[in-house]
Parts: C-alpha cells; sequence; structure tokens
C-alpha cells in the first residue's frame, strides 16, 4: 500500500488494513514497518505513516481480543461459547454503555463488562417483568416494546443483546438529525402521543422504565408508531430501589427521586415531556415560546411538570393539548425513507 492509502484510513476503522486474527495481523505489522519505519525508509513522510500504522495495529489487536470486528456493514462478534456471530448493520453509534448497531432488522446492543449487573437487568425485565391484561393487549403492546433474538457474551466479556426491528423502524434521534435538528411539530404530537400510550403500560404493569431519550427511542414514520427499545438497563420495578440512571434521567428527576432513589412513573413522564422539546430542536421550549413555530397548548403541556399518571398525562394530551393546538385528528404523512438515515 502506498502512504496515502494507509493514512487515509482512520483510526476507528483498523479493519481496513489489517486481519481479524492476531497472529495474521501482528505478521503484517511487521512487514508494513519494515517498509515504513524510519530506520528502513528515508522518505520525509515515514515516520508519519509508521505511527498511524502503530496506531491501526495496537487498535486491531484490541478490537481481536474483546471480539468485536468490524468489517464493511457487519459487526463479527466471536461468543465465549466459542461461536462467531457475524450482525449486518446501517448504522453504529456509541451510548453510555457500549456501542448500539442496527439496520433494517435487527438492533444489537454491545456493553462493556463493568455493566453486567445491569444488562442482566435489562434481560430479566425484557424476558419475565412484560405483563397484559388479555392476548388483545399482547397483540398490540408486544409491536411496541423489545423482542429478544439472541443474548450472548464475547470472549472478552462484553455483553451482547440482539433485538428484532422492522424496516420502517429507526431511531428517533437519527430521525432528528434528517429533520436538520428539529421534527415538524404535527408529528411530535403523534410521536408524544406514542410514548405517552407505552408509559400508560408501564403503568399498567407496575414499571418504570427511567431512560426514555432519544437515542433509547425508535419510531415508525410509516405508520406514526413509537417503540421503547433501548433503555432497559435502568428499568425497575415501581417503589423500588433504582440501581443506576442515565445523566440525562439524573439531569432532569424531581428532587424526590434524586433523594430517595426509589423507581417513580414521573421519571417518566418528565423524560417523555423532554422528548417531545427534543424532537422539537429546544430542549429547553424557551425559544419555541418566542415564535410560532410549536402551537402553545402544545408547548404548555411540554414544558409543564407531571403529577405522575400516566392516564390522566394521556388523556389531557390527546383532549386538551392537541385538540386546542391542531384541532380534529388527521394523518399527516412523513416523508421519511431509509435513504434519509442510512446515507453513505
Amino acid at each position: 500500500m502506498d502512504s496515502s492509502s494507509i493514512l487515509s484510513i482512520p483510526e476507528t476503522q483498523p479493519e481496513k488494513l489489517f486481519p481479524n486474527s492476531e497472529s495474521e495481523a501482528k505478521s503484517l505489522y511487521r512487514k508494513l514497518m519494515l517498509e515504513w519505519h524510519p530506520d528502513h525508509n528515508n522518505s520525509n513522510i515515514s515516520s508519519t505513516v509508521s505511527a498511524h500504522i502503530q496506531k491501526l495495529y495496537s487498535l486491531a489487536i484490541n478490537k481481536i481480543k474483546s471480539g468485536t470486528w468490524m468489517l464493511a456493514g457487519a459487526l463479527v462478534l466471536n461468543g465465549e461459547d466459542g461461536k462467531e456471530r457475524t450482525i449486518k448493520y446501517r448504522k453504529k453509534r456509541s451510548f453510555e454503555l457500549g456501542e448500539m448497531i442496527y439496520g433494517d432488522r435487527v438492533l444489537c446492543y454491545v456493553v462493556r463488562p463493568e455493566f453486567s449487573d445491569i444488562f442482566g437487568r435489562a434481560v430479566e425485565t425484557i424476558k419475565h417483568s412484560f405483563t397484559y391484561k388479555d392476548d388483545k393487549m399482547k397483540e398490540e403492546m408486544e409491536k411496541y416494546l423489545p423482542v429478544i433474538l439472541d443474548t450472548f457474551k464475547t470472549k472478552e466479556g462484553s455483553n451482547v443483546l440482539v433485538l428484532a426491528k422492522t424496516p420502517d423502524t429507526f431511531l428517533l434521534q437519527d430521525v432528528i438529525d434528517a429533520c436538520n435538528g428539529a421534527i415538524d411539530p404535527k408529528h411530535v404530537a403523534w410521536i408524544t402521543s406514542s410514548f405517552l400510550n407505552i408509559a400508560c403500560y408501564l403503568k399498567f404493569s407496575g414499571l418504570t422504565h427511567n431512560a426514555f431519550s432519544t437515542t433509547n427511542c425508535f419510531i415508525s414514520p410509516k405508520f406514526h408508531s413509537g417503540m421503547l427499545f433501548g433503555g432497559w438497563w435502568y428499568s425497575q420495578l415501581v417503589g423500588k430501589k433504582l440501581i443506576a440512571l442515565p445523566k440525562a434521567s439524573i439531569n432532569i428527576a424531581p428532587y424526590d427521586i434524586s433523594k430517595n432513589k426509589e423507581a417513580n412513573p414521573v421519571l417518566d413522564l418528565c423524560l417523555i415531556r423532554q422528548l417531545g422539546l427534543d424532537c422539537l430542536g429546544d430542549p429547553t421550549g424557551i425559544n419555541l415560546l418566542h415564535n410560532d413555530k410549536a402551537p402553545k397548548p402544545m408547548l404548555e403541556f411540554l414544558r409543564g411538570t407531571s403529577k405522575g399518571d400516566a392516564f390522566k398525562d394521556y388523556k389531557h394530551w390527546q383532549e386538551t393539548s392537541l385538540i386546542s393546538s391542531f384541532g380534529k385528528r388527521r394523518f399527516v404523512e412523513m416523508d421519511i425513507k431509509a435513504s434519509d438515515i442510512f446515507k453513505e
């Protein structure tokens, strides 16, 4: 490879230079250093190229050892069970516990070993804590809750959770980004409704999620629905001690929750209101108060406080805030396609 080809490889993608084998990577590294090290190469960029090779090699070995090898559009995970799993994806994001990747039909979380305890909490909640009044409720709500396809540990101890998704669903933050930082209020209306509906289900189930956010929530622009796929690491039964909270939830949690550290539905309802403001592109809502980009009744609700009853919040939002903001309910198509989200 010439110098420009080597230097063009970003540090986040050592896979573009080295193979997924410690011995083969070491062999290639030695050959490259014989070619590019200043002791063997007199060009004026040899030190720059050799330093970049060393960095890429170190990162490649770390990825090989951790079992998180990336190919073009695929994550190769080596399980401690001896199985090698390849997960195809179209988008990748880092989050506070590790990495999240997703494609058309799969969503995968790779959680660092030090968070094994709360990873286990998520798996336990998803597998055993979703309850339903009857088959009709189950059929409806299962569309908006995570369904586990696989869960395993990599050779180096990272915990992996693989969830099902459909091609029409996208991470909410990616949709906001595709809309240049702000979603039309007419769509924020149904997005907020969707997650308030999920909050009503959580109330029925006696659960709290504690991490509603644009990086944990997914939406289907096609079907005007929201899915709560991420963040279940922080879930807890109402009234039980909270084990952990993400920074965003800590920042918005009412004083009583911060003091007592007990799971309370009011936090989810506060986070959903914050979610609506984030979708509008104004996390405080202050700027929107001084223009007409969003209806005032909508802003009053989103900037207001909740008393912790999801049923009452949902009813007020549907029957007062939205009617006062938009009048009679009607379907407005949201023109967001996969090509808008998964840009090359």
